[in-house]
């Protein structure tokens, strides 16, 4: 994923290229599902590419939503977050999505702008924002608990990336440090 698209590596020729039908957009995040799908993120577009058949499929803004990050989970599901706040698990049966808002009951707040989403190998996601630190979502129970939400000087964490160590412990990458959770 780049500034200018995405683009697929040939490893004969050593060279790459730009895959086939895609935007020449900013790419900000992808993931591979179970399934071998190629799911990413392109200008807040969420697309799905099947590499057998070649088939690249857009789940355009105006019909679904914007999209800011992908995580899969080890029962092969697919989860994405958008800048609202919400989480969508995806429905492969009929291409629609299932929604789950992960601040409903926290503390109000200014923004509401999910950065990152990791799968644990529980099968929960880790759920980094731009002001409410870090959420986890119980899959199982549909509900969520915020983890992480303040420094020690009561100052708001943006938390970028997880890092899962082992099945304990998971390090955060946030602008005011690195965390680590057990």
């Amino acid at each position: 994923g780049t500034e200018k698209g995405l683009y697929q590596y040939d490893a004969t020729t050593e060279s790459f290229s730009l895959l086939p039908g895609s935007l020449k957009d900013q790419v900000t995040d992808i993931q591979i599902d179970a399934d071998g799908n190629l799911w990413y993120i392109s200008s807040f577009n969420l697309f799905k590419y099947h590499q057998p058949s070649k088939k690249l499929e857009q789940f355009p803004i105006a019909k679904y939503f914007e999209s800011t990050s992908i995580c899969t989970l080890p029962d092969r599901s697919v989860w994405i977050s958008t800048p609202a706040g919400l989480l969508k698990k995806y429905n492969p049966s009929d291409n629609s999505f299932t929604e789950f808002n992960v601040f409903q009951h926290s503390p109000k707040t200014a923004s509401t702008w999910i950065e990152k989403l990791h799968g644990t190998t529980d099968g929960n996601i880790l759920i980094g924002t731009s002001n409410q630190g870090i959420k986890l979502f119980d899959t199982k129970t549909a509900d969520y608990k915020d983890i992480l939400t303040y420094n020690a000087d009561k100052t708001e964490i943006f938390a970028r990336n997880f890092v899962q160590i082992n099945d304990d412990e998971c390090w955060i990458a946030t602008e005011s440090g690195i965390f680590i959770y057990h």
